[in-house]
């Protein structure tokens, strides 16, 4: 199976994604791909490396060409770089099948992206790249209703249903745009994140303008972030 870091490779690189050796990547844990290396020939002397504890397959001998080009060499942080790898610093973050390969602009982006049934990652920039060895972290998803996305931010993935995400973002921003046009105010990011903590009297006016309070409650921290992120897009104003 290939990786995150080999779906990169390839629209990045034109690293083949059919394996060239057998065995998995001793960094990423997918097949063995492009011109593999072995563990010494890539990390030999390199006394910059810590995140040893982080890889796949602790054992494992070799590694493939997507995480040694990508992930671990100086192609995203360094001077060399191509024009997806340098579009890729200025955008939000992206998504990526192996057939296609999606920049976001913005975190309403996040309410568009339709792998179409292929396995897919997805990587938002919403903190600096503190790392450069973050590639290969990026988990795979074969679903978007419940789907892992990294995050800058965290140094991490984390669970975000992405068609919750989806129905909850239109209905709160149809709540907003009929509370605009009533009373001239908008849902605050306060008021998406932590509608539990509002009175029972605004629960009640949100609700009545069709705002999905009971989906908004049983999300998840960071998918409320999101969320308040995505209503903060649509009302740059607010």
């Amino acid at each position: 199976m290939n990786t995150v870091v080999q779906y990169l490779g390839y629209h990045w690189k034109g690293i083949p994604l059919t394996p060239t050796t057998a065995g998995q990547c001793r960094v990423c844990g997918g097949d063995l791909v492009g011109e593999v290396s072995t563990y010494k020939e890539v990390f030999g002397g390199r006394d910059n490396w810590t995140e040893e504890g982080m890889v796949a397959l602790p054992d494992g001998e070799y590694v493939c060409q997507a995480c040694r080009d990508v992930a671990l060499g100086t192609s995203v942080n360094g001077k060399t770089r191509s024009r997806n790898e340098n579009y890729f610093l200025r955008s939000y973050g992206f998504w990526v099948t192996d057939v296609e390969l999606v920049f976001m602009e913005s975190p309403e982006d996040l309410l568009r992206i339709d792998p179409g049934g292929r396995p897919f990652g997805v990587f938002i920039k919403d903190g600096d790249l503190k790392r450069k060895h973050f590639l290969y972290y990026i988990p795979l998803n074969m679903s978007v209703e419940e789907a892992w996305v990294f995050r800058a931010a965290l140094l991490r993935p984390v669970p975000v249903r992405l068609s919750l995400l989806r129905y909850t973002a239109h209905k709160t921003v149809s709540a907003a745009e009929k509370i605009f046009a009533e009373k001239g105010v908008v849902l605050s990011q306060s008021a998406v994140v932590k509608y539990e903590s509002l009175s029972e009297r605004r629960r009640g006016e949100l609700e009545q303008s069709g705002f999905p309070g009971r989906e908004v409650s049983a999300m998840t921290v960071s998918e409320r972030e999101l969320l308040a992120s995505i209503v903060r897009g649509f009302f740059r104003y607010n």
